[in-house]
């Protein structure tokens, strides 16, 4: 295959990869869990793997050399785009785990305070303190799954 015709194909992978982190960005707004997530998170697996194999084809000398000017030209527009929007697709996904550990971190709080205030009983004095001989309280157990 041709240099023009591998160059031609990265351009389009890079296409096609531009518009799926788009979509992710876009499902990655709306709040709670976004339906489809899945389905674009296994394409940008698959298709990022292929545009980091060609972009290392790219990327050597002698390669670069042989590209017209144009070409090349085209396909460092295409890697900057694409670079601006994994950026901004980087801080989305930065700020739905942050969102998601702050849930957790609310909860665990939230089952800290239900435990302390179980675990304390009336004292002589009229004061709760504890007692070794409480009833026995389960652990509270809480947990996430992978989707946001």
């Amino acid at each position: 295959m041709s240099t023009e015709n591998k160059a031609q194909e990265f351009l389009n992978l890079t296409g096609q990869l531009s518009q799926l982190v788009k979509r992710e960005n876009e499902l990655l707004k709306s709040p709670g869990r976004a339906g489809g997530l899945n389905e674009v998170l296994v394409q940008k697996q698959a298709l990022s793997e292929a545009y980091e194999r060609q972009l290392h084809y790219f990327a050597e000398p002698e390669v670069a050399d042989e590209l017209d000017p144009v070409e090349r030209s085209r396909i460092k527009e295409a890697i900057t785009a694409l670079t601006a929007m994994m950026d901004e697709n980087k801080n989305r996904l930065e700020a739905k785990i942050e969102a998601a550990k702050h849930v957790f971190e609310v909860i665990a709080n939230v089952a800290k305070e239900i435990r302390q205030k179980q675990s304390g009983v009336y004292g002589r004095s009229g004061e709760i303190g504890d007692n070794i001989r409480q009833a026995y309280a389960p652990a509270v157990s809480v947990g996430l799954n992978q989707e946001f």
